[in-house]
C-alpha cells in the first residue's frame, strides 16, 4: 500500500484527520489478511477475499468497514469499480438465543479448574453485561472496582469514550475466584492464555465450543449482547439507559433491539400490562361497576 501518498490524496479530497487514520488501519489489516492492494485489478479478486472473510464469521458492520475503505483505496488508484455495501441486519435477522439457550451454555464446563473459571467467566460477562468481544478483550483488571461492582468499558467503536457497567454479584464471584488462579502471563490483562492477553479469535474459539456442547450451534458473542439488550427491555430498564450500557453513540442503534424482541414476548407485555382487558384486579372492579350501575338504573326507574 502507498500509504503516504494515499495520506496526501485523502487529505486533498477533505478527509478529517481521524478517517484517514482508519482508513489506513483497515487497508493495513486488509493486507495482513492476504489481499495485495496494489495488485487489485478486477472485482473477482475482492469478492475471493470477502468470502474467506465471511468464512472466518467477520460480522456485516465490520466487512462495510472493508468496503468503505477499499472504494478509497480504489478510487485512489483511478479504478472504475465500486464495491457494494452488505444489507445491514434488520430486526428480523437478528439472532436472539432463548432464555433456555443462555442457561445451557452457561452450564458448560471445562476440565482444568482455572480455564474452567476463564471460560465460564467470560461466557458470564458477555450475557450478564452485553459486552463487546474486542471490549472484552481489552479489559484490565484495573477496569474493575470490586468494592462498587462496576466495570469501565472503553468502547470500542469510539476512541476514547468509557462506559461503566454493573457487575451481578454472581459474576463478581466468579470473577474474583477466576483471579485466583489465573494464567499471568500479563499481568494487567483480564483474561489470558500462556502466551499473554486472550485474543478474539481464541476468544471466539471458547464461545463457538461453549454453543457447540450446550447444543446452540448459532451462538455467537455479540447473540449475548443481542440477549442482554432484550432482557433489559423486557425488564423495563428505559431506553436510554440501555444505550448507554451499550455504549451506543445514539437511540437509534439500540431501538433495532425493541423491535427485535421476539413476539411472544409482545404478547406477554400486553397480557402484563394492558390491565383494562387481562389485569385481574379489573375484575373485582368491573363486578363493582356493573352493582353501581345497577343501582343507579335503579333509582331512575323509581
Amino acid at each position: 500500500m502507498k500509504e503516504m501518498e494515499l495520506r496526501m490524496w485523502l487529505l486533498s479530497h477533505g478527509y478529517a484527520d481521524i478517517t484517514i487514520k482508519h482508513t489506513i488501519g483497515y487497508l493495513k489489516l486488509i493486507e495482513k489478511y492476504g489481499l495485495d492492494l496494489d495488485s487489485i485489478e478486477s472485482m473477482e479478486e475482492i469478492l475471493k477475499f470477502f468470502g474467506k472473510m465471511r468464512e472466518k464469521g467477520k460480522t456485516t458492520t465490520t466487512l462495510n468497514y472493508y468496503v468503505r475503505a477499499l472504494n478509497r483505496y480504489i478510487r485512489f488508484r483511478g479504478l472504475d469499480f465500486k464495491l457494494q455495501y452488505y444489507k445491514q441486519p434488520t430486526p428480523d435477522m437478528i439472532w436472539i438465543p432463548t432464555d433456555e439457550e443462555v442457561r445451557r451454555i452457561l452450564s458448560v464446563r471445562w476440565a482444568r479448574y482455572d480455564i474452567n473459571l476463564r471460560n465460564r467467566a467470560i461466557l458470564q460477562l458477555f450475557f450478564a453485561t452485553g459486552i463487546r468481544l474486542g471490549e472484552l478483550v481489552a479489559l484490565n483488571w484495573s477496569d474493575f472496582d470490586e468494592g462498587k461492582s462496576l466495570l469501565t468499558i472503553r468502547t470500542e467503536k469510539r476512541a476514547g469514550v468509557m462506559r461503566y457497567v454493573p457487575v451481578p454479584p454472581k459474576v463478581k464471584n466468579l470473577l474474583l475466584e477466576y483471579k485466583k488462579v489465573r494464567i499471568v502471563s500479563d499481568v494487567n490483562a483480564f483474561f489470558t492464555t500462556p502466551s499473554g492477553r486472550i485474543s478474539k479469535p481464541y476468544t471466539r474459539k471458547i464461545v463457538k465450543e461453549a454453543g457447540t456442547r450446550a447444543g446452540v450451534p448459532k451462538f455467537h458473542a455479540h447473540a449475548a449482547r443481542h440477549w442482554r439488550a432484550v432482557k433489559w427491555l423486557e425488564e423495563g430498564v428505559s431506553l436510554e439507559s440501555i444505550r448507554r450500557l451499550l455504549g451506543h453513540a445514539t437511540l437509534k442503534s439500540t431501538q433495532i433491539y425493541w423491535r427485535a424482541r421476539p413476539i411472544q414476548s409482545v404478547f406477554e407485555e400486553v397480557v402484563k400490562k394492558d390491565s383494562f382487558w387481562w389485569g385481574t384486579r379489573k375484575k373485582s372492579q368491573s363486578r363493582a361497576d356493573n352493582k353501581e350501575g345497577g343501582d343507579k338504573n335503579e333509582q331512575n326507574e323509581e
